[in-house]
């Protein structure tokens, strides 16, 4: 792995980068999920008391990620914004930041939020570049520079979509069913990643040196289904804790390091009852 990614861990040809963002350096590309822009001002419009800086903040980031990876294309795996209110709020610093990369091919992959409200993105179905098959690739309206696609994305090798509990196994590239107790990622076996998805704000509770109280970061979660699960981007977001089963995986992001956590991480903690 290029020593410039400092902290960060390799996992089947992508880079995991320690601010809650992946990079998939043979493609260009940069992806992120749940960016929820303009949510703290749609807060502070409903008079919620929240600070005012963090769509700045997920911009500056960004902007760092980009000069980091040098990406040709940077995918949202859904909720760049969080409502139509928050759209109205971010659409001149998107534009603004927008006019900081035209070269960019900037791509989203819908999520809920996107969807919410009485706005829906418009949908033109075009001929794929290499598969052929139809796509939804349409330039959006209220984002100036934005290439929305179809929910479930083929994406060189993989299929990105926002919230993997939408689809089948079928559709993730034809993993077998599994029971409620059952592993399709034994521990003796190789790491294999088939979708990369958001939606779930994975965090996970670590113990600390003391013991008795655990610390609550966002982590990128692999699943039993072979989905890996992004951290939100967003500054301003909440975090849903996971407790992984045996053979999923959990890598840690904290903060300037991206940690992967033993495997079999979550039968010891329950054990032990510090998750």
């Amino acid at each position: 792995m290029n020593p410039q990614f400092t902290g960060a861990v390799a996992l089947e040809g992508m880079i995991l980068l320690p601010g809650c963002a992946l990079f998939r350096p043979q493609q260009g590309q940069l992806v992120v999920a749940d960016v929820h822009l303009g949510k703290a001002a749609s807060f502070r419009a409903k008079g919620v008391p929240v600070p005012e800086c963090s769509t700045s903040d997920n911009f500056d980031r960004l902007d760092r990620f980009l000069a980091l990876t040098a990406a040709r294309q940077l995918v949202i795996l859904g909720d760049l914004s969080h409502d139509a209110l928050a759209r109205r709020k971010a659409r001149d610093p998107w534009i603004t930041w927008r006019d900081r990369h035209p070269a960019l091919d900037v791509v989203l992959v819908p999520g809920n939020h996107d969807l919410k409200g009485s706005r829906r993105f418009p949908v033109e179905v075009r001929r794929g570049e290499s598969s052929g098959a139809a796509t939804v690739a349409v330039v959006d309206q209220v984002w100036p520079g934005l290439r929305v696609v179809e929910p479930v994305w083929s994406s060189e090798g993989l299929v990105l979509l926002h919230d993997a509990e939408t689809v089948s196994d079928a559709a993730l590239g034809g993993t077998r069913a599994v029971g409620p107790q059952t592993s399709v990622l034994p521990d003796e076996s190789p790491t294999k990643v088939l979708a990369l998805c958001g939606h779930r704000h994975p965090v996970v509770r670590v113990p600390t040196l003391a013991g008795r109280h655990a610390l609550r970061r966002p982590c990128f979660f692999l699943d039993r289904r072979a989905c890996l699960h992004l951290p939100a981007f967003g500054s301003f977001t909440g975090g849903h804790s996971v407790d992984p089963l045996p053979g999923e995986r959990v890598f840690v992001d904290a903060i300037d390091r991206v940690l992967a956590l033993p495997r079999g991480f979550g039968a010891r903690s329950r054990a032990r009852g510090s998750i």
